[in-house]
This record gives structure tokens, sequence and C-alpha cells, in this order.
């Protein structure tokens, strides 16, 4: 299938108000399309080149790694997400991004993604905006492993997971693909993957949602929200309704 960046253009409408001209410049940029099997990283510190990576199809994670092995996820990257923006305007990255069973990416020349920012300015702007809102969900996800119950947890990461779903237009019939597995989750929320398996059966006993594989219908999002403590306001966007 033909692929375009029009998912960029999506997230970042999610930001800012970005006009036709706006959007025919990012539609314009000119992109080396690569398919990322799961085996290899997409971006990752000491990387030689910093163009931008655009994820078009597929889920990704941002992670760290500990001297030993152990891993920290600190984002679940979902389609329209740029990747490494920090490599813009910094000289390295301290982190990895890895795709989940496979990613589609598109590769953007650095030259050609500066002289966008500087040229149009609601772009610059919307890709500031989803910069800090990036740090609003690290800082949610803080929160979750230091104060949430484990239920709670969970059903806060569904929540948030939903409402950027929804946004780019990724929900169907009220069924989100959640993207990690239970033990990627488990890295997420600082539970154990018995512990992930567990709680989400109780969620879904609850009659809140249901569970097909790695999709799950949202059944009930008010109470949802009620088990998760959630308000999207950190998102920085009324852009879902389940």
């Amino acid at each position: 299938m033909p692929y375009d960046l029009a998912p960029f253009v999506t997230q970042l409408s999610t930001y800012a108000k970005i006009d036709a001209d706006d959007r025919n410049a990012i539609l314009s940029l000119p992109f080396e399309l690569r398919a990322i099997p799961s085996s290899r990283r997409i971006s990752y510190p000491g990387q030689a080149r910093h163009d931008l990576f655009v994820l078009l199809e597929g889920f990704s994670l941002r992670q760290k790694l500990t001297s030993s092995g152990a891993r920290h996820i600190s984002a679940l990257n979902i389609a329209g997400d740029a990747l490494n923006t920090s490599a813009m305007f910094l000289n390295d990255i301290d982190y990895e991004v890895v795709p989940i069973s496979g990613a589609t990416v598109a590769v953007i020349p650095k030259e050609a993604t500066v002289a966008l920012f500087r040229d149009r300015p609601a772009i610059f702007a919307a890709v500031f905006a989803s910069l800090l809102v990036d740090a609003a969900i690290a800082r949610e996800w803080l929160l979750n492993v230091s104060c949430r119950a484990s239920k709670a947890r969970v059903a806060h990461f569904l929540c948030e997971h939903a409402a950027r779903m929804t946004g780019r237009g990724l929900v169907e019939n009220k069924t989100i693909d959640l993207g990690i597995t239970q033990d990627q989750l488990s890295d997420v929320l600082g539970l154990t993957a018995v512990h992930i398996n567990r709680t989400l059966r109780a969620i879904e006993e609850d009659g809140l949602i249901s569970r097909y594989g790695r999709s799950y219908e949202i059944r009930d999002i008010i109470a949802l929200q009620e088990a998760a403590d959630f308000t999207p306001s950190h998102l920085c966007s009324s852009m879902w309704t389940i």
C-alpha cells in the first residue's frame, strides 16, 4: 500500500491549528520509507544520522537499558508519532526506539525538517507542544508507578491509550489495539505479568472492557475513567470520545 505523511499531519493537528498550506508542506517533505523488523532498533544513542523518524504504521517503544540488561519502557509510540525529535536539537539521544512487532517508518532528512520548522511557525509550535505532552505523559506514568494501586494503573494506561488512539482515528467500534504484550506492559506499570493479567481480568469482570487477544473493547468509559483516576487534560486534547 502507498504511504504518505498524513499520520504525522494528524498527530500535529492534535496540538495546533494546521492550515492547508502547512499540511501541504508536511506532505511534500521528502522521505525514505523503511519497514523495521521487531529485532532491529529504529533509533538509538550514538546513531550517526539525525534524520527525523516518523512512525506511519505499527507501534514502537522508547526504552533505556541498564548495564546488566534490565529494561525501562518510558513511552509507547503510535502511528503519527515522531520518534526522535530531540535529535533535531541535541547532539545525541539518550534512549532507543524499538518496534514491537515490526513497524513502517518515514525517515525525513534533517535539513528538510529544520527548514520546515524555520519556515512554518505553526508546525514548529505543534512539534514543541507534542514534546510538552510527551513529558506530561511521562509524569503520569511516574505517578502511576509511585502512587496508584494496580487496578488504577492498568485502567489509567487503557484510558490514556484509548484517548491517543482516538485522536489519531485508530479506534473502530470502541475497540483499540493495545499494541504491547502483557510482559511489556508490566515494565511500563511496574507490575509482574501475572499481576497485569489478573488485574485485566478483574477490570473485564467489572464490565468495563472486553478482551480479544491484544484488542480491547471499551464497554464503559466513564466507569473506566473513575477506576483510573483519569482525566485527559495532560494530553492537551479533547479529541476523544469512545
